[in-house]
């Protein structure tokens, strides 16, 4: 079949000339018999120029309004409005007229001339290859719930045959949680599972410090802060003020910075979460083990820790048969390694200024529903302090108005047992306050005593019924008749308490066998004499003192002891 021809445009501009002047049927008939081809051909290419010339026509913004149409219908299947209901769409609009001239096959067409249909527009964009030259330059960290497994009730970890349904039946609110992170260059990988109603920044943080620090395994020796980015997703748990803290000191100290990738980005998703599919293999391969066994979290982690020493110093075949932690160790430079600080002084670094708080009469104060009380911090009574908190939810430490910071705090009341209160030193108020009175006092040439500070030692016989200045308060009772100053004899516990008194001090900090000795010895003379005279027990406290004073038991006036 010979090729057909084509006419070129120049020839078809000269036939539209000799048109407007001329019949149709002769002009035809004489181009026909000099361009050597038959005229149905010659009206058929006259006919395509003329439609094409016809749609050039269309106004740029007609099929730009025609394209974005069909561009926001898009779904997820890739299915969108047609042509013809867009433009009908648009004319209800009032966007294009209602006597649209041009045919859909048309439209469709300059669409895909000028690359506003959707194909065009749903194009991916071209692809890259990211790659890293050395050891601990990238590290990508990732968490999510178990694919494979889910949580029982007794806290048991079970094969789940159903994984799309996982951890949504029988109303568990605890989920099996894995957190992941590998090298980059060398591909070494560390994992771990957690506990939790979902993932949160407290076991990230664990997390990362198992998987920055050193191993006590030697057959994991990947270890060190990334040199430059440490890459994740958009998850939530990367937005708490803790971990912004932590990435924020972690850059000062160590230089790297954290990376996460773009949102709506898959390639960058499944770069960030490529490991999982490693750890799959895992999961796959203990079915049997986990069907039969039911193991717990921590014997789940060491049958996973076993998986990735074997998975870390297997050969890989595309580098050379190299394992990855043959490869990290070849190529790490020691004198750029960070490894993290102790556990106690790394959680510091996600520690954040929270709300201020007033420490109130019992030097404690409140926060987020727990008590804490503020040991050695009497001084501050009254004042405002800023509160610090991080990951360790059962510690905090506070900023006071000088700026020195003060903790950790556990909660926990300022609680002592009934009886067996000792006052403290005085506090820098309390001697400031005692002071400020001294001079009022003999300013004004007040002698009397309102008893704000006296000698804890009062040779008054009873304690529980006297001011602090040692005035006797009048009392009704047995207690008050039984300790009177007038008072000669004593029962041997009447003389237990006068011995406390006189002697100044507690006897339930006296030693049990130094106790007992005494009360089993004024029982005994209380037996064969019938009474305890005064003057027996003033003899016999100037004989106990010595004793005591050696034991460190003695009072001194301030309540502490000697």
């Amino acid at each position: 079949m010979p090729p057909k021809k084509s006419i070129s445009t120049e020839i078809l501009q000269r036939i539209e000339q000799d048109l407007q002047w001329q019949k149709k049927s002769r002009v035809m008939r004489r181009w026909a018999k000099e361009l050597g081809i038959s005229q149905p051909t010659l009206y058929r290419q006259f006919e395509r120029k003329q439609k094409s010339h016809y749609s050039e026509q269309v106004p740029d913004d007609w099929l730009k309004k025609i394209g974005s149409f069909k561009l926001l219908s898009l779904d997820k299947k890739g299915c969108c409005l047609s042509t013809a209901d867009a433009i009908a769409e648009l004319q209800r609009k009032g966007e294009l007229p209602q006597d649209f001239p041009f045919h859909r096959s048309s439209i469709d067409r300059l669409l895909r001339k000028y690359r506003y249909d959707i194909q065009s527009l749903t194009q991916s964009a071209p692809a890259v290859h990211l790659v890293t030259y050395w050891p601990n330059q990238v590290h990508e960290i990732d968490a999510t719930v178990a694919p494979t497994y889910y949580l029982t009730n007794f806290g048991r970890v079970v094969w789940d045959p159903f994984v799309q349904c996982r951890h949504t039946r029988r109303g568990m609110e605890y989920k099996l949680i894995l957190y992941s992170g590998w090298d980059h260059y060398s591909g070494c990988l560390y994992a771990k599972y957690y506990i939790a109603p979902a993932e949160n920044s407290a076991d990230l943080f664990r997390f990362l410090y198992e998987f920055w620090s050193k191993k006590k395994d030697t057959a994991l020796p990947f270890c060190g802060f990334p040199l430059q980015y440490a890459y994740t997703d958009q998850g939530g748990i990367w937005k708490s003020k803790s971990m912004s803290a932590l990435f924020e000191r972690l850059h000062k100290i160590c230089g790297f910075t954290h990376l996460k990738h773009l949102p709506g980005e898959p390639r960058a998703t499944g770069g960030v979460e490529s490991n999982f599919n490693t750890l799959k293999r895992f999961e796959k391969k203990l079915r049997i083990r986990i069907t039969t066994q039911k193991p717990d979290v921590e014997k789940l982690n060491e049958w996973l820790y076993d998986f990735l020493v074997d998975l870390n110093n297997s050969p890989q075949w595309g580098r050379g048969k190299q394992s990855r932690n043959q490869l990290w160790l070849d190529k790490i430079q020691t004198k750029f390694l960070k490894v993290p600080p102790p556990f106690i002084d790394f959680i510091k670094m996600a520690y954040v200024k929270g709300e201020t708080r007033q420490i109130n009469i019992f030097c404690e104060i409140p926060w987020y529903g727990k008590i804490y009380h503020l040991t050695g911090l009497n001084n501050e009574i009254g004042r405002e302090v800023q509160v610090w908190y991080g990951f360790n939810e059962a510690a905090i430490y506070v900023e006071l108005w000088t700026g020195q910071i003060y903790g950790p705090f556990y909660p926990g009341r300022n609680e002592v047992p009934f009886g067996t209160y000792r006052r403290p030193a005085l506090t820098q108020y309390e001697k400031t306050k005692k002071e400020l009175r001294d001079v009022g006092t003999h300013l004004l040439g007040i002698t009397e005593d309102y008893g704000y500070e006296s000698p804890v030692y009062v040779r008054s016989d009873n304690i529980h019924q006297s001011t602090p200045s040692g005035r006797k308060i009048e009392s009704e009772g047995d207690v008050a008749d039984a300790q009177s100053p007038l008072q000669q004899e004593f029962t041997p516990d009447q003389a237990m308490l006068y011995i406390a008194m006189i002697c100044r001090i507690y006897w339930h900090d006296a030693p049990p066998e130094l106790r007992d000795f005494i009360a089993a010895h004024l029982e005994d003379i209380y037996i064969k004499q019938g009474e305890l005279s005064r003057d027996y027990l003033d003899s016999l406290c100037d004989k106990l003192t010595p004793v005591l004073e050696e034991h460190g038991l003695i009072r001194q006036n301030d309540g502490q002891y000697k």
